[in-house]
C-alpha cells in the first residue's frame, strides 16, 4: 500500500530505512513497483538509556557549542557523516551544524582542547536521543566518547527526560561497545536499503 501509494505522488525513493522486516517489505514492494534493484547498505542499533554506569570522568569537562565553535563542528559534521554514509556535501554540513549551533543541541568534550562532539535531538514527551558522536581518528582511544556522550546522557536526564536513545552502525563493534558500557541497551535493529539509478 505504501508503494502504490508513493507511485500514484510522484515520489522519488532513494532508499528505505526502519526496523528489519518492515524496510525489507517496503524495499521490495517499491522496487517490484518501480522495477528497480535494491540492495542492503547498512545495519544500524536502535539503543536506549535510563541510567549512565559510568562514573564522571576525572578529566575534561562538557560544555554547549558556541559561534567560535562553528568552524571545528561544521568540519566534524561532514566527516562523521563521511565516514558513516560515504556521502555528503560540505555546505549541507556547515548549513546543517550552524543551525545545531545556533539552537544550543551541540555539545564538546574538552580536555585541554576540544576533543569530541555529540548531540541532543529528536525530543519527544519522555525521551530524546543522542546523535552525531564524533571523534577524530587521532584522538580515539581515550575515552573521549564515552566522557562525551555519558555526560550528555546523564546531562539530558538529569534535564527530566526519562530515557535517552541513540543509533550506532552495526558495522562499528567499538561504538556499540562504549554505548553499552556507559548503559545504553539495545531496544532493535534498523536495516538501510538503497535502490539502484534510474
Amino acid at each position: 500500500a505504501l508503494a502504490c501509494s508513493l507511485r500514484r505522488g510522484s515520489w522519488k525513493v532513494p532508499g528505505v530505512f526502519g526496523p528489519g522486516e518492515a524496510a525489507a517489505a517496503v524495499a521490495g514492494a517499491w522496487a517490484q513497483v518501480v522495477g528497480r534493484r535494491y540492495s542492503l547498505a547498512g545495519r544500524q542499533r536502535v539503543y536506549e538509556l535510563r541510567e549512565v554506569l559510568v562514573p564522571v570522568p576525572e578529566r575534561g569537562e562538557l560544555r554547549l557549542a558556541t559561534d567560535g565553535d562553528l568552524e571545528l563542528v561544521a568540519g566534524w559534521h561532514y566527516d562523521f557523516h563521511h565516514e558513516l554514509f560515504g556521502r555528503t556535501d560540505r555546505e549541507q554540513a556547515r548549513q546543517a551544524a550552524e543551525a545545531r549551533v545556533r539552537a544550543g543541541d551541540i555539545f564538546l568534550w574538552e580536555d585541554d582542547q576540544v576533543v569530541s562532539v555529540a548531540l541532543k535531538t529528536r525530543p519527544t514527551r519522555h525521551g530524546i536521543s543522542v546523535g552525531l558522536v564524533y571523534t577524530p581518528p587521532e584522538l580515539r582511544g581515550r575515552g573521549y566518547a564515552t566522557a562525551c556522550v555519558g555526560e550528555l546522557s546523564r546531562k539530558l536526564l538529569g534535564a527530566g527526560w526519562e530515557f535517552c536513545a541513540l543509533f550506532a552502525d552495526l558495522a562499528n563493534p567499538i561504538s556499540n561497545h562504549i554505548y553499552e558500557r556507559i548503559g545504553y541497551r539495545p531496544v532493535c535493529d534498523y536495516e538501510e536499503y538503497r535502490f539502484e539509478e534510474a
